[in-house]
C-alpha cells in the first residue's frame, strides 16, 4: 500500500499539478475551460466538470513534460549536467533501487521542470492579457519562482543521474573499480 501511495504522489506532482497549472493558463483565454474551473455559489462542481479538469490536466501535464524534456533538459545538458552512461544490463537486479531513485529524485525533477514550463505559460498568458506596469511585484515573484524551480530542477536531475550511476555503473567503471 505504501508503494502505491508513493507512486501515486509522484505521478500527481510530476504530471497532474503542472497540467492543472497549464489548464489555469488556458482558462484565461478559453471561456469553456474557465467554466470548468469556476464554482459559483449555488452551482456546485459536477462529476463531469471534475472529469474534464482531471483528464485535461493529465493530458496537459504529459504535453508539458514533453516540452520540458525538449527544452529544459536539453538546456541542462548543454550547460554542464552530464548525461550518464548506465549499464542497463544491471537493471533487473537493481529494479527496486532504480524505482526508488525515480520516485525520490526524477519525479521531483519533473515537478520542478514541468511546473516551471506550465507556470511560465500561465503567468505569461495572464500578463499578456494584463499589460500594466502595476504588476512589477508580481513579475519579480514570477522571476524568483522561475529561478527557484530552474535550480531545483537542475539539482534533482543531477542527483538522479549520480545516484543511478552509482546503482548501475557502466561496465568499464566496474572493471576499473575491481582492478
Amino acid at each position: 500500500m505504501d508503494e502505491a501511495r508513493i507512486t501515486s504522489f509522484g505521478l500527481l506532482i510530476a504530471y497532474i499539478l503542472p497540467g492543472f497549472t497549464a489548464l489555469c493558463g488556458l482558462g484565461t483565454i478559453s471561456v469553456t475551460v474557465s467554466s470548468w474551473l469556476r464554482s459559483v455559489p449555488g452551482n456546485c462542481p459536477t462529476v463531469g466538470g471534475f472529469l474534464y479538469v482531471t483528464l485535461t490536466s493529465i493530458g496537459l501535464g504529459m504535453t508539458v513534460n514533453a516540452i520540458r524534456w525538449l527544452t529544459l533538459d536539453s538546456f541542462h545538458h548543454l550547460t554542464g549536467v552530464r548525461y550518464p552512461e548506465w549499464d542497463f544490463s544491471q537493471l533487473q537486479t537493481n529494479l527496486g533501487g532504480y524505482d526508488k531513485l525515480v520516485e525520490f529524485y526524477y519525479r521531483y525533477h519533473e515537478f520542478f521542470g514541468n511546473t516551471l514550463i506550465a507556470g511560465s505559460f500561465t503567468y505569461l498568458t495572464w500578463r499578456f492579457l494584463h499589460p500594466s506596469w502595476q504588476y512589477v511585484l508580481a513579475d519579480a515573484v514570477y522571476l524568483a519562482f522561475t529561478a527557484l524551480f530552474w535550480l531545483a530542477s537542475r539539482d534533482t536531475l543531477t542527483k538522479y543521474y549520480r545516484r543511478v550511476e552509482q546503482l548501475m555503473p557502466k561496465a568499464a567503471d566496474k572493471r576499473r573499480d575491481t582492478a
